[in-house]
């Protein structure tokens, strides 16, 4: 598990650095119009996947077993 939480991190935290501070340009890549209302939810889309990516990465070393750390792998 330690290998599928290390790529899970990164991909979600290279997905949510970009969502964040680039919301109009992920738009217009997908062919849409940027306006306010998008922009706002890809923002938070972003902070929403670069805080599970920073709790995967937090919790990787983390011996998965137990009722302590099963949260975090489900």
């Amino acid at each position: 598990t330690k290998l599928l939480m290390t790529t899970s991190s990164v991909y979600m935290g290279l997905i949510g650095i970009a969502l964040s501070f680039m919301p109009n340009e992920v738009l217009e890549t997908f062919g849409q119009e940027p306006n306010e209302i998008l922009t706002l939810t890809l923002q938070l889309t972003g902070s929403l996947y670069f805080g599970f990516a920073m709790t995967n990465w937090m919790a990787k070393a983390a011996i998965i077993g137990g009722i302590y750390s099963r949260p975090l792998s489900i």
